[in-house]
């Protein structure tokens, strides 16, 4: 328990000489006003434009954006890949759930080691042998 405060602590910390004392370094969007009308009420919205995933504007704006964001972390940049190898090592990598039988089915999860995501199992009650993902 005082290790989990610790560590909470010391990532507030660290975080918290992250942030940005100036939005001037932000890059800022254009404002672009966009007129919505729905049940006969009338919406402007100045950002409608970055729904457009395709604008160079847009994806440049992205780019800065993501970029800021590096200069930004780049200080915990250590202490996050020391929390990721920490909650990594404390993850079960070949961890499986219950079986759920439902209908004619039963559904399961699996993590697959040194996949990033899990897979989601069913098979049929009657076919034991069988399984697929779904």
């Amino acid at each position: 328990m005082c290790s989990q405060i610790l560590l909470i602590m010391t990532v507030s910390l660290a975080l918290g000489g992250c942030v940005h004392k100036s939005s001037q370094d932000a890059p800022q969007p254009d404002k672009v006003p966009h007129h919505l009308t729905k049940f006969d009420n009338l919406r402007i919205d100045n950002y409608f434009w970055l729904k457009d995933r395709g604008n160079p504007k847009v994806i440049a704006h992205l780019e800065a954006e993501n970029s800021l964001t590096e200069r930004t972390l780049a200080p915990v940049k250590v202490l996050e890949e020391t929390l990721f190898q920490e909650m990594k090592r404390r993850t079960k990598e070949d961890d499986a759930s219950v079986r759920v039988k439902k209908g004619p089915f039963e559904y399961w999860v699996k993590h697959v080691p040194g996949g990033q995501y899990p897979v989601f199992l069913r098979r049929l009650r009657s076919a034991p042998t069988s399984g697929e993902q779904v």
